[in-house]
């Protein structure tokens, strides 16, 4: 809450306001731990991942919310896939704080990437049983 130039945040135990002299956004919130103002961390459905998930059409979500929105902007035929059941369920524990946020990413990209067919190609790794190591062949 900004109130004549000053900082206050919504707790009994911030005595003392800050001037303001940065650009801060309106809906971070403050705690004091010992002598320091910190902010709070996001919760929620503002929670960020880490690593924004990559849209086919080239955007990306940034956000539990923009991955929220992103579900429910889908024609109900392909909400009602598994993959994305699985990942709806997995935004909602972690926006919840009852489940880890790496795992709505997770979530997300295997119902993005559902139609992709993970092939095996056996000239990509060298085998371990190549030439043999023993003493007498040295």
């Amino acid at each position: 809450m900004v109130t004549d130039g000053r900082i206050k945040a919504g707790y009994p135990i911030l005595k003392a306001a800050l001037p303001v002299r940065l650009a801060v956004p309106a809906a971070l919130t403050f705690v004091q731990t010992g002598t320091a103002l910190m902010p709070m961390p996001e919760k929620g459905w503002r929670r960020s991942f880490e690593d924004p998930v990559p849209l086919p059409d080239g955007g990306k979500l940034v956000t539990l919310r923009d991955a929220g929105e992103y579900i429910a902007a889908m024609p109900p035929s392909e909400q009602a896939l598994p993959e994305w059941q699985t990942a709806a369920e997995v935004l909602l524990m972690a926006a919840e704080d009852r489940g880890p946020l790496m795992y709505a990413r997770i979530g997300m990209l295997r119902a993005l990437n559902r139609h992709v067919e993970r092939e095996f190609n056996p000239g990509r790794k060298d085998t371990h049983w190549g030439k043999r190591k023993l003493a007498r062949d040295r």
